[in-house]
């Protein structure tokens, strides 16, 4: 049936709302052509977006960018447009630009689409993995914060998110790409020249997070394939344990930097990392978890007074660790075997000494149980590594096949 038409004479004339325009609204929204509702101190949309509310004035003149609420509710990943995304990009390089060790050879970093969804994984897929069950969320929400204000640290940032998809994709990881090496060489030339000058609270937590996650990427690098080609099996060479010595960098880090201080950021994650923490209850009066064996064989009567002893503090450090359990929430307690390593220890693993090689394997092994990505492939073929040497070089110590029964069995051949 056809539809039924009214005449024009018969129509009601159509009533036009009123309104007035109000050319009260922020310089965000005029920039983005959206209504603004003019809500002081920040208007809904910039709320939402995660953008400074400008009021009184127009965006950066010349750039046709909106600046990043840094302190905002506004989380990288959570882009609601292509439009939104381009904006965001514009003021994160905006951010970057202002950097004041920027020079022929530290160009501007300039940021893309593609470098946007890294920093995604960063945020929401890395770093959670680079702290403790308690930390993540401060960790997660300042790392990207405090990235986007230095370019050092994006840089490494985004070199460390290409490290974790490597050893994601691919079993064994495959070589490092262009833009990994790239990104690392660049954040770690600008880290180091950061250090040369004073730094601000800011400049220090940043230094702080980005020696974080270039020790995560010395620990991640390994490049054996199976245990014969790792330490201590390989031929000695000057780069033997290197990824230990990180820690000393550590230290001076944590001198400099400082972030259990009052107004860092980071506060909260430094109280419960390696150097302050050591280890629950550090020192223990006695040794509970280590083997007897262990223990005799180590000179130790099982307490804590033997102080020339050089396997005392690592044999004390590593007893606290094997009475936890290996998890996310208790990572940075086992890198406290490594940061409260003494010199003399070092030195004796360098010369392959067998007890000093007896409580690596146990650390290797318990650690490996966390399955954390960075460490997991050298905590697996550097035990096995270890277990084999001391096997073929030392099987004339009495009991050794029952002391490495417990890192043999936890690091068994054919897990990686």
């Amino acid at each position: 049936m056809p539809r039924f038409i009214a005449p024009d004479a018969d129509r009601k004339p159509r009533k036009r709302r009123a309104h007035t325009k109000s050319r009260k609204g922020c310089g965000n929204c005029k920039l983005r052509q959206i209504k603004c509702d003019e809500r002081k101190p920040t208007c809904k949309n910039c709320h939402r977006f995660g953008v400074l509310c400008n009021y009184g004035q127009q965006a950066i003149p010349g750039e046709g960018i909106l600046q990043v609420a840094m302190n905002g509710p506004y989380q990288i990943g959570i882009l609601p447009s292509p439009s939104a995304k381009t904006a965001v990009l514009g003021a994160l390089n905006a951010a970057l630009r202002r950097e004041p060790f920027l020079d022929s050879q530290n160009p501007v970093l300039q940021l893309t689409n593609r470098d946007l969804d890294i920093l995604t994984r960063f945020q929401f897929r890395t770093t959670p993995t680079l702290a403790t069950t308690g930390s993540q969320d401060l960790y997660q929400r300042e790392a990207i914060r405090l990235a986007c204000l230095h370019p050092f640290l994006m840089h490494v940032a985004l070199g460390i998110t290409l490290a974790h998809d490597r050893h994601l994709e691919s079993s064994p990881p495959v070589p490092p790409s262009t833009a990994e090496l790239h990104h690392l060489y660049r954040g770690t030339a600008m880290f180091n020249k950061t250090l040369q000058g004073p730094l601000t609270s800011s400049e220090r937590d940043a230094v702080w997070a980005s020696g974080s996650l270039l020790t995560a990427s010395a620990l991640a690098q390994i490049d054996a394939k199976v245990p014969e080609q790792a330490w201590p099996l390989v031929k000695p060479t000057e780069n033997d344990l290197t990824w230990i010595m990180v820690f000393d960098a550590k230290r001076e880090l944590w001198r400099i930097a400082n972030p259990s201080r009052e107004d860092s950021c980071l506060r909260a994650f430094a109280e419960e990392g390696y150097f302050s923490l050591h280890a629950p209850g550090y020192p223990k009066p006695t040794l509970t978890e280590l083997p007897e064996d262990v223990i005799q064989l180590l000179g130790l009567d099982g307490s804590d007074t033997n102080s020339d002893n050089p396997y005392r503090v690592p044999a004390t450090t590593l007893d606290n660790i094997l009475a936890m359990e290996s998890s996310q929430s208790t990572v940075l307690c086992y890198l406290s075997f490594l940061c409260l390593m003494p010199h003399d220890f070092r030195s004796l693993l360098q010369q392959k000494d067998p007890y000093a090689l007896i409580l690596m394997a146990y650390w290797y092994a318990h650690f490996s149980q966390s399955r954390a990505w960075h460490i997991w492939r050298r905590c697996i073929l550097e035990c096995q590594a270890v277990c084999i040497y001391l096997g073929r070089h030392h099987g004339d110590i009495l009991g050794i096949e029952k002391i490495l029964e417990f890192s043999r069995r936890l690091c068994e051949v054919g897990t990686v």
